[in-house]
């Protein structure tokens, strides 16, 4: 559909309304994610890099997006809004920030008219460029005054008391947009203009748009992270380098409705168990079915008695998800080992003769950044003289944890794993990601199950 991207004011008054509609449409809702990002998003997009906006002209829109994207993720309106520009990385959707989007077009726009092949778009800019700075400071222009311009500098000539202001142009508002994203902008002589951070960059032109969009991403990130309680399994999220956690949010792969309904409240703690719901009223904060300890999103998932039925199921369906994918040897599951006098069962044990390859199992919950390692150290730690029987006889024993947290994360360990099982590339990224829904589909069963049971 054709915008008038003339007045920002109509356009998001049409973005608003696609938004209502796309939210009341008969899509899966990962669907309405994906269609957000791909058709209302740009239009945006596009507007600010054409026109000379307004943020204020924004918030509607802003607010609005927030409102949509949390009715389609099941969020409640605690639910901290970070989730939704967060990276994936962190678990987050990954969407454009509207008010951060103005600053990163604007400076899109800038860099790309220094940068054009076309040298007399790129002489024009640069002349313009000067003109503002020369006004600005009462100073011929050089690299360094240019630099300082651009990147918000408040310092020296450029104190808001010697400085000189005239009308808007697109190098006020680039230096504006530099001040509010941290950025140090460069114009040298010689060389192509460039971006950078105090951590990150530099970046020219060809790229300038991915880096900001990624540095806005980030920041959204560690806002969502620093948070003590609905940060948690984002901290566990975020050591995964593949996003696997995540990757289902614009598929849905392998995942259900009510897995969805599910997935994005736990993941952020606000789920209604008893626990959560002592905060706002006097209801016990004992686990309804155990009455033995307090009810909370790990009490039910991974420790309530009455669910261990559902827990052991989870459990056995990455088991078979693994042995299914072994290739070579002997495989033994869920069995003692021959010629060791314990009760020790490893969920697999591959006999190739003379190298054995042990892996077990465990779906902890992803309670902070430390929470998975732990339990896959407690998992060596417990087989590690099956390892130690097995090169007294001399014959070579891999022995490795395979840890999935409950709310579908990956632990990066779990690599070695799929290395050792010799799986393709290709392989291993599917793998990977069914892995994860399988546990989140597992934990939400066990969720809604124990919900609707009563003592």
């Amino acid at each position: 559909m054709i915008r008038d991207v003339d007045s920002l004011d109509s356009l998001v008054d049409d973005l608003c309304r696609d938004l209502d509609r796309i939210n009341s449409s008969l899509l899966a809702p990962w669907q309405k994610l994906d269609a957000i990002r791909t058709f209302v998003q740009p239009c945006l997009t596009f507007a600010l890099r054409a026109g000379e906006p307004q943020k204020a002209s924004l918030v509607s829109y802003r607010k609005k997006l927030i409102e949509v994207v949390r009715s389609i993720c099941n969020l409640p309106l605690r639910a901290t809004s970070h989730i939704i520009f967060a990276s994936s990385k962190a678990g987050g959707l990954g969407f454009q920030d509207p008010l951060a989007e103005v600053d990163i077009q604007t400076v899109v726009q800038a860099i790309k008219m220094l940068s054009s092949s076309d040298p007399f778009v790129s002489a024009v800019a640069i002349g313009e460029l000067r003109k503002a700075v020369t006004f600005a400071t009462r100073s011929d222009s050089s690299p360094a005054l240019i630099r300082d311009f651009l990147s918000g500098c408040t310092q020296g000539k450029f104190h808001p008391n010697r400085m000189r202001y005239r009308t808007h142009s697109l190098w006020t508002r680039a230096r504006s947009a530099c001040r509010h994203l941290g950025l140090t902008f460069n114009v040298p002589d010689n060389e192509a203009p460039s971006i950078s951070t105090d951590t990150k960059g530099p970046c020219l032109a060809k790229s300038a748009s991915s880096f900001l969009h990624h540095l806005v991403q980030e920041r959204a990130s560690f806002k969502l992270l620093a948070l003590p309680d609905q940060g948690k399994v984002a901290r566990a999220l975020i050591k995964d380098a593949f996003s696997n956690g995540s990757s289902w949010i614009y598929t849905g792969l392998n995942l259900r409705f009510k897995d969805w309904r599910f997935i994005h409240r736990a993941r952020l703690n606000v789920v209604p168990t008893n626990q959560n719901k002592s905060c706002w009223s006097d209801c016990s904060t004992l686990c309804h079915v155990c009455n033995s300890n307090p009810e909370t999103s790990p009490h039910i998932v991974c420790h309530c008695k009455s669910n261990m039925v559902q827990i052991r199921e989870r459990h056995n369906t990455i088991v078979e998800r693994l042995h299914k994918a072994v290739r070579y040897g002997r495989v033994r599951i869920d069995q003692q080992v021959p010629g060791v006098n314990d009760k020790c069962r490893p969920d697999i044990l591959i006999d190739e003769g003379r190298e054995i390859t042990i892996i077990d199992v465990t779906c902890p919950f992803d309670n902070g950044d430390d929470a998975l390692a732990t339990a896959d150290y407690n998992k060596l730690l417990k087989y590690n003289h099956l390892k130690q029987h097995f090169h007294q006889l001399g014959i070579k024993c891999n022995l490795y944890a395979f840890v999935i947290g409950a709310l579908g994360t990956w632990h990066p360990n779990n690599e070695a794993v799929l290395n050792q099982l010799r799986m393709s590339k290709t392989y291993k990224s599917l793998f990977r990601k069914l892995c994860c829904s399988d546990v989140i589909r597992g934990s939400a069963e066990i969720y809604y199950k124990h919900m609707n049971d009563t003592q």
